[in-house]
């Protein structure tokens, strides 16, 4: 799904883009952004803490990932 906030490639066919889920900012629901702006929020009970984390990426990418963080969401 296309979303104004994602940054699109330029002319040399690179973008960067800012992706975060924060569950800790208001306590109450979990935010998904790109680019500081939010483009889906979900109730925390509908996400399963127990899961495993990772990146799911098109094979036409090069990615480079910078600052990757994980912090236990508390119920």
């Amino acid at each position: 799904m296309d979303n104004a906030a994602i940054q699109k490639p330029g002319a040399d066919g690179k973008s960067v883009n800012k992706l975060e889920v924060d569950g800790k900012a208001s306590g109450d629901k979990v935010t998904f952004s790109v680019n500081g702006t939010v483009v889906h929020t979900m109730e925390p009970s509908a996400l399963d803490p127990s899961g495993i984390v990772g990146f799911r990426v098109n094979h036409n990418l090069d990615l480079h990932i910078d600052g990757f963080d994980i912090h236990r969401i508390e119920s």
